[in-house]
């Protein structure tokens, strides 16, 4: 039985989208992380061969990924939600037509709770302690999962932000400091000046 235009185009789309959440890691490397032989993965990435359903949930566990994006490419709607069953919820309430209300709040309430362990995981590995945690969580805006998805305006700002911060550019942040203190005086926006780092 030969495999159609559309069934090959899909397997080479996914393939792609390997390749970019492999990011700077070798196949070999990510073949090892993901716990798959070499030569499965290549043809994984190659659009030879489709993974196991088995694999693509190992790969966004580890990744902290919604296992969806494999298979269509879309834009991320949620964070990686380790417990099945609110999984199962949520993509139940997605589907439907008519949210009431309640749907609406059911929702929020597990994309929240995803957030929080994302978070939390993340925070716990660099070291913060139990009560670190707790404070930064409280001190995000509610619903929390509005103000971390990846489609979020401010979210895309910070990320800009941090990148210029990053790159050291004085000119460019004592440029955002004055334009920020401009727009909104009273924070008093206070930039931590850029340190000199020694070759």
């Amino acid at each position: 039985m030969k495999t159609g235009p559309d069934k090959i185009k899909k397997h080479i789309e996914m393939g792609n989208r390997f390749r970019l959440i492999r990011g700077h890691l070798s196949q070999k490397e990510f073949a090892k992380k993901i716990k798959v032989p070499f030569r499965t993965y290549q043809r994984y990435e190659s659009g030879k061969n489709i993974p196991k359903a088995i694999v693509l949930f190992k790969i966004s566990a580890i990744y902290q990924m919604p296992i969806e994006w494999f298979y269509t490419g879309k834009s991320i709607k949620w964070p990686y939600v380790e417990d099945p069953a609110a999984l199962k919820e949520l993509m139940k309430l997605d589907r439907k037509k008519k949210k009431t209300n309640e749907d609406i709040e059911k929702t929020h309430a597990i994309l929240d709770i995803a957030w929080k362990e994302k978070i939390t995981r993340g925070l716990s590995i660099e070291g913060a302690t139990t009560s670190q945690i707790e404070d930064f969580i409280k001190s995000l805006p509610k619903p929390l999962h509005r103000y971390l998805e990846e489609s979020s305006p401010l979210l895309r700002m910070i990320k800009q932000l941090e990148r210029i911060y990053n790159e050291g550019d004085k000119n460019k942040i004592e440029a955002i400091r004055a334009q920020l203190n401009v727009l909104d005086p009273e924070a008093k926006v206070n930039v931590p000046s850029i340190k000199k780092t020694s070759n």
